[in-house]
């Protein structure tokens, strides 16, 4: 390595500083950036070319210097202007120098400029702060720089790079690294200087032109400084205020007070108060007082910065905001409608006592629920369910509009029932466009709910025909014409019309050939206001009508039609009746009597006059008493009794009168008559001869006595049934069979008595006799004893509900039966099945389902063949004597 070549490049690789001067310089100088570019391009090209002055010359026109490290430092750090300018002038210079290498100290200019660029894009700016970094891209320039020095001519070109490939790779990257550092420090340096000027005066903008009013105050409280705001919120000048104490300027309620707390702030390092300041012009201003200690690196006081809000307007909001809210919360509390607020998640927040007193809940049980709580049972008009999220509240917080009203019930725990409430609710949306709350009011409308569906009730149910109308006028106001607004059902029966083809429509489309006095008449009640009644016959139906018309409102009439057709005919038939009574009183047979409550004879039928030989007008006006009647008048008057009381006497009575020396029953029915006139009270006395009734009454009773004797001496049982099977009645002989006393047996129905295994054929039996009214069958039952016994069982009905059952034990005569039918199977010596036996299982089994069949006969004992040899009668004697 030649040391007059390192020499030369150390010191022409130290010129690079005057780069560093250069950049100080321009920035500094020059603070706009497009200016600041140009003129780092020509301060750089001077550079370069100062140091290509000084270049070291190798060989005769090959020069080295260190115009690539410049180049593609400045490549890296600098504009593309810059870099432009510089690499312009470099080569401009190189080609100004001449010789041999001119042309490989121009390649080596663009390639060092190519490479810096290419370091600028691609590596990162964290990356490309980095020292090593840097130092490949300084070996990456002085490789190009010494693979360019092959282009020169053999053999100059190897004793070129001999020369100086080393001293070139030691010297140039490091010196690249070091150039680098020394321009990227100078420019955080500035970049550092100017953000702190900057910072300083948008400190200093901050602090005087805040919209907040600041001051600095010593250890001792006084005033070190304040911002123009604090001037002007409290009218003084600087010279007024700075090095006075702070609580000059406070009230002095609140003077004493800060000083008291002065050293608990500087203790603390924190202060916040509310403060009266007194302006200039001696009113008080009330201000936020918050303040900061400030202490140096040893921990001593420095200076207290606060800072003064005037919330005077605040302070009086604030009043405001409490009295409105008093008033809001009294108004909330004594509202007439119940009030409900729920945040944006539907949860109740609140509600007044009038919600609470409602929805039959208090206050606490309300807290936290929402509309689709399943404790309201929420239903619709209709009574179908309604679900949560179709509450007016939840609608409200979905679209964020108002939501109502809607008609709802909701289930009451305190009432027991559903409420019907009107409900509205509006959301509640903030500045930001959130929906924070839904405030839901509701009414109890209950009351005029039930009142509606009453009236609609009463409305649909009228008796009298309804219809609401509006009059159509001409040009000149006269009526032409009226419309149908409304009818009830007793309308639509009246005129044989649905509602929905009649409403909306005009009369005469109904009814074209109405006559014109009809639309006159109500057209007049319409337009006057008055009103008519009149009744009219509609030969169409055939009925009658009371019409009154009247009007609801302008330009409109309402009819009202009553059918007057029972009354009219009522009278028709009013009238045929009394031609009827007439008639009945002529020629009826039975006592008919009308009298007065004085008892007064108004009215008799021809029997009464047969019966006591006087004529209709002689009898007239006679009294009761004077006839011998006083009984029936008597029993009248307790009818009024009874019917003043509001109770009824309906019983028949049998009166006995005596007429010439023979007895004569009468069934007599005393009934009041209504008259019109209220103070004016009849009665009607109607008697039917039933003498020969009483007497076969008589007869019967005794021949019942009679009767009764003959059943409760028989020898069998007699029972009473009703149609459950109970016992109502029984007998002696009863007792006696069955071993239970009359008391318990009454006690008792059939099924307590009937054995197990005959109860399906005793309820068999004993349907029949629900069903024909008598029966007959052979029964088991339970003794007393405990034994199953047999009876006989018959049945007839007697009257409605009520059964007459004989019974005869035939226990003996059952067993008797067994008897008879066990010795027609077996043999009645030995016991054994019998041939009539054998014959009657051999005919049973005879059927082909039971096929193959097979019939063993053997003689065990041998007795057959004795029989057969010498009869049955030594068979049997054979049989006795063996053992």
């Amino acid at each position: 390595m030649d040391q007059s070549a390192v020499y030369a490049l150390v010191s022409n690789a130290a010129l690079l500083v005057l780069l560093s001067v250069i950049y100080e310089l321009t920035y500094y100088v020059f603070t706009r950036s497009r200016i600041k570019r140009v003129v780092n391009g020509f301060l750089v090209a001077l550079t370069c070319i100062a140091i290509m002055s000084m270049s070291f010359e190798l060989l005769p026109g090959v020069l080295f210097d260190a115009r690539s490290i410049i180049i593609s430092v400045t490549a890296l750090l600098f504009e593309p202007v810059t870099t432009l300018i510089a690499v312009a002038a470099a080569i401009a210079y190189r080609v100004f120098q001449g010789g041999n290498g001119v042309m490989t100290g121009v390649i080596v200019i663009l390639i060092s400029a190519l490479i810096g660029m290419i370091w600028r894009q691609w590596n990162s700016k964290e990356y490309r702060l980095r020292w090593f970094n840097i130092y490949i891209m300084g070996l990456f320039v002085h490789l190009a720089m010494i693979a360019c020095m092959t282009l020169l001519p053999y053999p100059e070109n190897i004793r070129v790079v001999e020369g100086i490939a080393a001293p070139v790779m030691l010297i140039f990257p490091v010196a690249t690294v070091l150039l680098y550092l020394l321009l990227t420090k100078q420019k955080t340096f500035w970049k550092m200087r100017g953000e702190l000027e900057q910072s300083e005066e948008r400190f200093r903008m901050l602090f005087h032109k805040a919209p907040l009013a600041y001051q600095s105050l010593s250890s001792e409280g006084r005033i070190v400084e304040v911002n123009d705001r604090w001037l002007d919120t409290f009218g003084y000048e600087p010279e007024e205020v700075l090095g006075r104490f702070f609580c000059d300027f406070l009230s002095s309620a609140d003077r004493d007070k800060y000083r008291r707390s002065f050293g608990t702030f500087k203790q603390q390092g924190t202060i916040h108060r509310e403060l009266e300041v007194i302006h200039k012009s001696g009113r008080f201003i009330t201000v936020s007082y918050d303040g900061e200690i400030v202490r140096d690196e040893s921990g001593e006081f420095k200076q207290a910065y606060c800072i003064l809000r005037d919330i005077t307007e605040q302070k009086k909001a604030e009043i405001e905001v409490r009295q409105s809210e008093q008033k809001f919360r009294r108004l909330f509390e004594t509202m007439s409608q119940g009030v409900v607020c729920q945040a944006a998640n539907g949860q109740i927040l609140s509600a007044n006592r009038e919600a609470q007193r409602i929805l039959g809940l208090s206050l606490a049980e309300l807290m936290g629920k929402t509309s689709e709580d399943s404790v309201w049972k929420t239903v619709r008009e209709d009574g179908s369910e309604m679900p949560g999220y179709e509450h007016p509240s939840m609608v409200a917080l979905r679209t964020g509009k108002p939501c109502g009203p809607v008609i709802l019930g909701v289930f009451n725990p305190n009432l027991g029932t559903h409420i019907w409430l009107s409900v509205n609710a509006t959301p509640i949306i903030e500045a930001d466009g959130t929906m924070s709350q839904v405030y839901t009011i509701f009414q109890d409308i209950t009351a005029e709910k039930k009142a509606r569906q009453d009236y609609e009730l009463l409305f649909n149910s009228m008796v009298d025909g309804f219809a609401l109308h509006e009059i159509i006028c001409d040009e000149e106001g006269k009526p032409t014409d009226y419309r149908f607004l409304a009818v009830n059902p007793a309308f639509e029966q009246i005129v044989g019309m649905k509602a929905s083809e009649i409403v909306g429509k005009r009369v005469l489309e109904i009814m074209p050939g109405l006559q014109s006095y009809w639309i006159e008449t109500y057209g007049k009640v319409a337009l006057t206001g008055q009103s008519v009644r009149f009744e009219q016959y509609d030969a169409a139906t055939d009925k009658h009508f009371r019409v009154m018309a009247y009007q609801p409102a302008p330009m409109q009439f309402a009819c009202t039609f009553s059918d007057d057709t029972s009354r009219v005919k009522a009278e028709e038939k009013s009238q045929k009746t009394l031609a009827r009574l007439r008639g009945l009183l002529d020629n009826s047979n039975s006592l008919i009597i009308v009298f007065n409550n004085k008892g007064v004879i108004v009215e008799v039928s021809a029997a009464v006059e047969q019966l006591f030989g006087k004529g209709r007008r002689e009898m007239g006006g006679e009294s009761m008493h004077k006839l011998g009647l006083f009984g029936i008048l008597a029993k009248a008057r307790r009818l009024s009794d009874y019917l003043a009381s509001g109770r009824e006497l309906s019983d028949v009575d049998v009166f006995e009168f005596e007429v010439g020396g023979e007895k004569r029953y009468f069934e007599s029915r005393l009934f009041p008559i209504e008259m019109p006139d209220k103070d004016e009270q009849l009665f009607g006395y109607l008697g039917i001869d039933v003498t020969e009734r009483i007497m076969a009454e008589r007869a019967l009773k005794l021949s019942e006595e009679k009767y009764s004797s003959y059943i409760e001496n028989a020898p069998y049982a007699v029972f009473v049934l009703d149609e459950n099977g109970n016992f109502l009645e029984s007998n002696k002989a009863a007792s006696l069979i069955t071993g239970y006393d009359r008391d318990k047996i009454l006690r008792m129905n059939i099924w307590d008595i009937t054995a197990e295994e005959a109860m399906d054929e005793t309820a068999s039996h004993f349907k029949a006799l629900l069903k024909t009214g008598k029966m007959s069958a052979e029964l088991k039952y339970f003794h007393r004893d405990g034994h199953i016994r047999w009876w006989t069982v018959d049945a007839v009905k007697i009257s409605e509900n009520r059964f007459l059952t004989f019974s005869i034990d035939i226990t003996d005569r059952k067993q008797a039966e067994a008897d008879l039918i066990n010795l027609n199977k077996r043999d009645y010596l030995t016991g054994v099945y019998n041939r009539r036996f054998f014959e009657a299982e051999l005919q049973r089994m005879d059927e082909e389902k039971l096929y193959p069949l097979s019939v063993i006969i053997g003689d065990i004992n041998g007795v057959k063949f004795i029989n057969d040899a010498f009869g049955h009668a030594e068979g049997e004697s054979t049989s006795r004597r063996r053992p």
